[in-house]
This record gives C-alpha cells, structure tokens and sequence, in this order.
C-alpha cells in the first residue's frame, strides 16, 4: 500500500500526489483525495488511467461530472442540506434563515444546495455572507446577521472557521442559532469553541455518542488499539478500505477496470458508519444524522434518510 500527501483542500498538491500514486506507484485504485477542491482536479487523471476511487468529498459537485472512476463514502451534501433546512424549519422553526459559507468548490455547492432546498419550502435566505478558510474575524458577519434578525445561520465551511464563528458568536452575545455542515461536530470544531458550541446543530455520518450497538463496539475496538476515541475520518475510511478490499475479492483480476466494475456491484454493504449502496450518481451513502451539542459532546438528535 503506497501513500501521498494531498496537504487537505489543496488542488496542486493534490494533483501531484494523484499522479505520484499512479505514474511511480502504479496504483489500481485509491481512497482520497479526501477534499472536494482536491479530488475535482483529478478526475480526469483518474478517467485516463482507468483507477478507481473512494472519496469522502460530500460536495455535490464531485458527483455531478458523470465520472464513474468516483465513488462518494460520506453522504452527499446536496441530500445533507435538503435534511439538515428540513430540521431547521420544521424542528427548530427557524423562518428568517442566514447563510454563511467557504468560498470554495465545497462551500460554494454545499450552500448552493441549502438554496435550493430553502427556495423548495418557500424561504428567501434573509442574509448570504462568505469567507476564506483563512478567515480569523467573524464579527463583522455575526453583527450583519444580527441586525438581519435572523432567526438562525445555516453555515457550510471547514472545521477550523466553523469553530471559530461558534465561538466569536458567544463572545458577541448573538441570540440566533446555528446549524451547519458535518464540521461543526467535528473535533477540531469542538475544540476550537469550547462551551461556545453548545446547541450547534449539525448534519452529519457519524458520532461516537450514537447508541447503535455496532458504533459502541467500534468504539471500543478503536479506542483499545489507539487509546482514544474514534471520529468520522478515521471511521469513514475504515470502511471505505473494506469496501476496497471486498470489491477486489469480487473482481476477476486486479486491475482498475475490474475494481471498479465490482464496485459498482456494492450493495447492502454493510460498514460501522452506515450501510454502503451504489448508486449510477456514484454515491454509496445513503442516511445521515441530526448532531446537536449537549454537554460537549455529540448528541444524535435524529436519523435521517433519503
């Protein structure tokens, strides 16, 4: 097994690492890039040289460019979003909504998405602000959500930014709620805004609070080799790499075309986070979770489905 580091959302150093893989590596198939601006340039790479892989980018646009070389193991976050506006309006009864949002691939589809499934229920967002992952001051957008009077924010950004926002927005005293992508029951999320993530709502895969008996096991099966606690990433692929493994028992020789024919062919696989069904979209993952905070830690508040 070879590895290459694609540095997170970074396209060069992506781009770099895909090629190294298969060029010097002379991999068949691969699971990453993990970001969606860092497995988007790289789609045409893989369709070239006929490898297959398993990607956590839950952008919709990583899905939306008719690869078949693409398979999504987290849920996507156009089905994300449509379920995460239906909480927020229907559970929480937000009806003068704000959004926020990473100004790139991932956070341009991602709100994209939050659009769309507010305008399908009749809701104008009230205020649509953006940022860079950069971004270290959320005051400004904070105060402009307030005097908007919003009822709540729907944000889709990156974990750093995220905990940042929840944390100046505690600090400022906003009386609005918030919502967002999977980041924000991330730990970096949770450790970045401390006692200031309280009641952050969030659509999500996976929590190590889920009650499942089959997350409790894992739970203590990685915690017993890494004496720690697991999270989504680390679970996610954990599966993704048995979803591998079972593809490859299945195909009548090792080469990417034949991988990735058995891949296609995954079926009520079934993993620790969910279980795993092509789709002809390329997404396997089909449900998700309502988080909300409690207590610092990551509370399931509702599974969903598509």
């Amino acid at each position: 097994m070879n590895f290459a580091d694609d540095q997170g959302p970074n396209p060069t150093a992506a781009a770099n690492a895909v090629s190294r893989l298969i060029a010097e590596d002379q991999s068949v198939v691969m699971i990453g890039p993990h970001f969606t601006p860092a497995i988007l340039p790289n789609l045409p790479l893989l369709a070239q040289y006929s490898v297959p892989t398993l990607t956590g980018a839950s952008g919709p646009v990583v899905t939306q460019q008719g690869s078949k070389w693409v398979f999504r193991c987290r849920l996507n976050d156009a089905v994300g979003a449509k379920l995460l506006v239906k909480y927020c309006v229907q559970t929480l009864g937000w009806k003068k909504i704000g959004l926020e949002y990473v100004n790139t691939a991932f956070g341009q589809s991602g709100i994209a998405m939050v659009k769309d499934a507010l305008t399908a229920r009749g809701i104008t967002p009230a205020l649509v602000q953006t940022h860079t992952d950069a971004t270290k001051d959320f005051t400004p957008h904070l105060l402009a959500f307030g005097e908007a009077s919003v009822d709540g924010i729907i944000a889709w950004t990156d974990d750093q930014p995220a905990g940042l926002l929840a944390k100046q927005r505690k600090t400022l005293g906003s009386k609005f709620g918030l919502a967002g992508s999977t980041s924000f029951s991330q730990p970096t999320f949770l450790a970045l805004a401390g006692d200031a993530a309280e009641g952050v709502v969030s659509i999500t895969d996976f929590s190590k609070e889920n009650p499942s008996p089959a997350i409790q096991a894992w739970k203590q099966k990685y915690k017993a080799v890494y004496n720690e606690d697991p999270e989504l990433y680390a679970t996610t692929y954990y599966d993704a790499v048995n979803i591998v493994a079972a593809a490859i028992g299945r195909a009548p020789d090792v080469s990417g075309p034949a991988i990735q024919d058995a891949l296609t062919k995954t079926k009520d696989f079934v993993g620790v986070v969910t279980t795993y069904t092509w789709s002809d979209t390329g997404n396997m993952v089909h449900s998700g979770l309502i988080t909300r905070i409690d207590g610092g830690s990551v509370k399931v508040a509702a599974v969903v489905g598509v």
